[in-house]
């Protein structure tokens, strides 16, 4: 583990994410890499932030809709940390 990563692990423990990804729009071009690209953030914090995986919600695609979106973040708010 590098300098930064030590340095910064404390701050990550209670820590949580939202990351959304959407490559299939209703109303434009569909994107290449917007999921893929969530899913290796989804994998940076797990694996060189050791975030647990019960503190981030990732949302692809059909998942991330404005529903779910608005659901997955009214829920951190709502949990106790």
């Amino acid at each position: 583990m590098n300098i930064i990563h030590s340095t910064l692990e404390p701050l990550y423990k209670c820590s949580r994410a939202l990351i959304i990804g959407i490559n299939q729009y209703e109303k434009v071009s569909p994107l290449s890499y917007a999921t893929h690209d969530a899913k290796g953030v989804y994998d940076v914090l797990i694996n060189d932030f050791k975030f647990k995986k019960e503190n981030i919600t990732l949302l692809i695609d059909g998942k991330a809709t404005k529903k779910g979106i608005m659901d997955s973040f009214l829920k951190f708010t709502n949990d106790d940390i």
